[in-house]
């Protein structure tokens, strides 16, 4: 008789008296695996909201399940986990076999293919551990090569380019791997380096580009000088992960030794006149946005898109925030530009209603717009004069962390040289460099 069979046995029944056993398993293997509240159970395996914690009743004897839906699941005794990760002792409730770590891991990658959601649930650095622990498999490749990239890129995830190398290097070991499939973690890797820890591993390099695309350049733009973060990048240009990883990647060099100057057939596109380019975008977001809420109020695409997500917004607060982004934006992307009556008549685009909406950002723009209209050949500074006459009476004071033009221009010639900074690490040319 075993040191153990009266515990099991206890164990066993305890299992056993509780509802849907094969999704009971599932759960249970997340708990031992991973550190998840009830929540969190619910989030990943698509349940209703409260379903893992009336799964779990019956185990209340064994499991620690607290009332709290964001406090982690724990097991009361030490013994219980023992038990379930010993197939010999927990037999069909054993977590530990390949076969139930791969069920989890499938279940979990199905979660992270589907649309991003915003939450406080961190399970994906831990995911991608789990994987590269089990054994290379071809069931899950294709859902590995589905993953959102929203979930890799997102600040929250606090990923470091090991974990995404470890995927690329497990996805290697196979040779049943789709080739696509370790591209794209390749892809993932070398944007990862580049522009979230903002250097380059030993042994990789950057392709040499004599005429980086109109694409590149705006995307330089908004990392650098716009201080956007990679995820929310396919939102503010409008481009899809598949484009902006194209984008990204055309400075990957794609044989050893392709370090050289090569041209990417583009048209050639001055920086400021993508600059430009950009600034026309984020106007025409910007009142679009105001068109679609006098509409509904909970209209603005951009403004949910981003910002929907976190609870601590209302709606109003949600689009003021993002109008207010859209200002700060636009007035650094004015400021950049050259001389250029289309991008002065969409200027005259924006209701003034919008421009006062959130402050300071209209004084940034007046600020940095001025800037700009000085360059003109025939400066005018009549728009200046009819946003100021719009302007909210009630007085605006500064703060130690809002300094007013001082802090804007110090700001601008710092948020400037970064760029030229950046342009520089990546051997672009030196003509790509804005003048402060």
């Amino acid at each position: 008789m075993s040191a153990f069979e009266t515990l099991d046995q206890l164990y066993i029944a305890i299992l056993s008296s509780a509802p849907r056993q094969s999704q009971l398993i599932q759960i249970l293997c997340a708990v031992v695996h991973f550190q998840l509240t009830v929540g969190d159970i619910d989030q990943l395996f698509g349940l209703e909201e409260g379903e893992t914690r009336l799964l779990l009743r019956a185990l209340h004897s064994v499991l620690n399940v607290p009332p709290d839906d964001k406090d982690k699941i724990f097991s009361h005794h030490a013994s219980f986990v023992e038990f379930l990760g010993n197939l010999d002792r927990s037999s069909n409730f054993c977590v530990g076999t390949l076969d139930c770590q791969r069920s989890l891991a499938l279940s979990l990658l199905q979660f992270y293919a589907g649309p991003f959601e915003r939450s406080e649930l961190h399970v994906f650095r831990h995911l991608i551990s789990f994987i590269v622990s089990l054994p290379p498999s071809a069931e899950l490749f294709p859902l590995i090569g589905s993953i959102n990239p929203e979930y890799i890129f997102d600040g929250a995830a606090n990923l470091y380019n090991g974990e995404l190398a470890s995927i690329a290097s497990w996805l290697k070991k196979s040779p049943s791997t789709p080739t696509d499939v370790i591209q794209l973690w390749e892809d993932y890797v070398f944007i990862f380096d580049l522009f979230i820890e903002g250097r380059l591993p030993k042994g990789l390099s950057v392709r040499h580009v004599v005429s980086p695309s109109p694409e590149l350049v705006r995307v330089l733009v908004s990392l650098q000088v716009l201080f956007h973060p990679l995820e929310k990048l396919p939102a503010t240009l409008d481009l899809t992960w598949t484009d902006l990883r194209t984008t990204l990647c055309s400075l990957r060099p794609k044989l050893v030794g392709d370090i050289h100057a090569l041209p990417i057939c583009q048209p050639q596109a001055a920086h400021s006149w993508a600059a430009r380019d950009l600034a026309l975008h984020l106007i025409r977001k910007m009142v679009k946005n105001h068109i679609d809420t006098k509409v509904n109020s909970v209209a603005a695409p951009h403004a949910v898109l981003l910002y929907s997500g976190h609870s601590f917004f209302s709606t109003l607060e949600a689009y003021t925030r993002s109008q207010y982004d859209l200002g700060r934006d636009i007035s650094l992307l004015v400021r950049l530009s050259p001389p250029c009556l289309v991008l002065y008549r969409e200027l005259w685009s924006i209701p003034p209603s919008v421009i006062w909406s959130s402050r300071p950002s209209g004084y940034k723009l007046i600020h940095h717009v001025s800037k700009w209209l000085e360059s003109f050949p025939d400066s005018t500074m009549e728009l200046i004069t009819f946003w100021k006459q719009a302007a909210d009476p009630a007085p605006w004071h500064l703060s130690p962390f809002n300094t007013g033009p001082i802090f804007w221009e110090d700001q601008w010639c710092l948020r400037v040289k970064d760029y030229n900074a950046m342009i520089a690490r990546l051997h672009l040319p030196s003509n790509l460099r804005f003048p402060l």
